[in-house]
């Protein structure tokens, strides 16, 4: 867990290609080591929702499964996403 409650992310190009689930491009990655997020900000934003969640679960609960991981981010992220919440 961090030392204090927010968490740096930063929106930069994770790879060559815009992430899908068909190239390996990541959507989001945790650097361990420093705490900061990396968001790639080629993807649609309902799915961005999605990886923010996903890549914060892994901070939060660092031995949660990855599995696990991305069951609760996807149903946190589209309960979200229905009660209309989107970046500024």
């Amino acid at each position: 867990m961090p030392k204090t409650r927010f968490v740096k992310v930063i929106f930069e190009e994770l790879g060559d290609n815009p992430p899908t689930t068909r190239n390996s491009t990541n959507f989001g990655e945790l650097d361990i080591k420093t705490g900061v997020i990396s968001i790639d900000p080629r993807q649609p934003e309902d799915e961005m929702i999605d990886t923010m969640v996903h890549e914060f679960l892994h901070v939060a609960c660092p031995n949660m499964p990855e599995g696990e991981v991305a069951r609760a981010a996807t149903l946190i992220a589209d309960n979200l996403w229905h009660q209309g919440y989107r970046r500024k």
